[in-house]
């Protein structure tokens, strides 16, 4: 696949994995760390790959930019708001750091759906996937406004952007698993099965 010249994709690794009980950023993921696999997958679609993070030092090992978060508080929405503040591309694709199943079609999909949308999100069976989507650089003034206000739910500041939500029925189930993401060791073990089930030469 042919990268993307105008977008940056932000990897948010500033959570504080309460509930995996490690920093799941540094999970085993066959062999290597999950974050160098979601960085690995991303590298043929983006023309620039960068880090959020509370402490970026525990990154300098991928090579990629990581920047700290702006904001002390713990929110996706302080990770959105810090990656478009560094990002020098108008369009940038937003992913946490804990989607092993990461597909490069749906990033393709969400861009090419762009329009003159602000933000550009899939719906899964769980409603809109906001850690999952393309944010104009644009967002950036509404986010701090946001922030400053003390207003640090996503979905909540997205229903101040024009927002376009992608129907994903049509996708395949291999597409749809790029939503997935791991917030427990069970999900993580959960993971480990899929891959065993579906993938079993599965390359990393």
């Amino acid at each position: 696949m042919k990268q993307i010249c105008d977008l940056t994709a932000i990897v948010l690794a500033g959570g504080k994995s309460s509930r995996m009980g490690q920093n799941k950023a540094l999970l085993d993921w066959h062999g290597k760390h999950l974050i160098r696999h979601v960085v690995d997958q991303l590298r043929p679609v983006a023309k620039k790959v960068i880090l959020v993070a509370k402490k970026p030092n525990d990154f300098g090992f991928l090579g990629v930019p990581c920047f700290k978060d702006l904001n002390p508080a713990s929110s996706p929405a302080v990770g959105i708001t810090t990656g478009l503040f560094y990002s020098s591309t108008e369009f940038n694709f937003i992913l946490g750091c804990d989607a092993p199943f990461l597909n490069v079609v749906t990033v393709k999909r969400l861009y090419d759906a762009r329009e003159d949308y602000d933000v550009v999100v899939p719906a899964s069976d769980h409603g809109i996937e906001p850690l999952f989507g393309i944010y104009r650089k644009r967002c950036l003034a509404v986010l701090e406004e946001h922030l400053h206000r003390g207003i640090f739910a996503v979905r909540q500041i997205l229903k101040d952007l024009r927002i376009k939500v992608l129907p994903t029925d049509s996708w395949t189930q291999e597409e749809k698993m790029s939503f997935f993401n791991m917030n427990t060791l069970a999900e993580y073990d959960s993971a480990q099965r899929y891959i065993q089930r579906r993938f079993l030469n599965y390359p990393g």
